[in-house]
């Protein structure tokens, strides 16, 4: 993904996120083959997430411009326990992502803030793995 879009990418996202008083944790960052993007509400002794990732689309024919699948999740998380759900994904190619993408992603991310901001206590199952520590 291009810096240039991947930063108006970014811009997009944190204006629609921030109304709801998510704010970004960062500019996009590349984790495990992914440009992730995500957003952080801390309400009712929970951390609230947003997560939005775009990963290449493997290439069929040449000449194309890149395809990417594009997934927003909603998470949780009290430091100790979490949880993180799929609320939405999509393809879109690199013009989608700096232009119509934020549009087209913005009922995916409403549900994902709702989602992220009904979750409780209760709904945190999995555990984080223990720090590592040197003897």
């Amino acid at each position: 993904m291009r810096v240039e879009t991947s930063n108006t990418f970014h811009e997009a996202l944190s204006g629609r996120l921030k109304k709801r008083g998510f704010s970004h944790l960062g500019p996009g960052a590349d984790r495990h083959g992914s440009w992730e993007w995500v957003f952080l509400k801390a309400a009712e002794g929970l951390n609230r997430f947003v997560f939005v990732s775009c990963t290449d689309v493997a290439q069929f024919v040449t000449g194309d411009l890149p395809w990417y699948r594009v997934q927003v999740w909603a998470g949780a998380d009290d430091h100790i326990r979490f949880v993180r759900r799929l609320t939405g994904e999509l393809r879109a190619n690199e013009q989608h992502l700096g232009k119509e993408l934020p549009g087209m992603l913005s009922e995916t991310l409403d549900r994902a803030m709702t989602e992220a901001e009904r979750f409780r206590g209760v709904d945190l199952t999995e555990i984080y793995l223990p720090a590592r520590t040197k003897r």
